[in-house]
């Protein structure tokens, strides 16, 4: 039994130990970075939303111009919060096990880290395939004439 307890656990050697901690710190130092950013974009957004229904632009360009930014803006609001969360987390529980032989914390970040990993990854893959799809898409409006004449 003690042969099976043994062999779930993970034991990280001192150098690779510092590595896991720099990792962590600057992975805190990207996650506030990205919260200040998103601070930046609510504010966007706000003052948009505050043109558009307080101010009562009268230009249609202006009016277009404030709801386009603001909708974009608290879109990418709401799909970059959670890659800054998931990274802050894993910096917050790595840095929380420095001091204690706590697998728990190490589990909850290296989960936190895979989710943010994962969703990197979806959101690489959806960009090539939007990418190619435009690709094929002017092609074929290239082939058969469509477009500026």
């Amino acid at each position: 039994m003690i042969a099976e307890n043994s062999k779930n656990r993970i034991e990280v050697e001192a150098g690779n130990w510092l590595l896991l901690q720099d990792a962590a710190k600057w992975a805190r130092w990207l996650a506030i970075a990205g919260y200040l950013f998103l601070i930046g974009l609510v504010y966007l957004g706000a003052r948009s939303i505050y043109s558009l229904v307080v101010l009562q632009v009268k230009e249609e360009a202006a009016r277009d111009l404030a709801a386009t930014t603001s909708v974009a803006s608290l879109l990418a609001v709401l799909f970059l919060y959670f890659p800054f969360r998931w990274l802050y987390r894993f910096g917050f529980h790595m840095k929380r096990m420095a001091g204690q032989e706590n697998s728990t914390s190490l589990t909850i970040s290296l989960l936190c880290l895979r989710s943010f990993f994962r969703y990197l990854a979806i959101w690489t893959f959806l960009i090539i395939g939007l990418y190619a799809a435009f690709i094929v898409f002017t092609g074929i409006a290239s082939i058969l004439g469509w477009g500026a004449q």
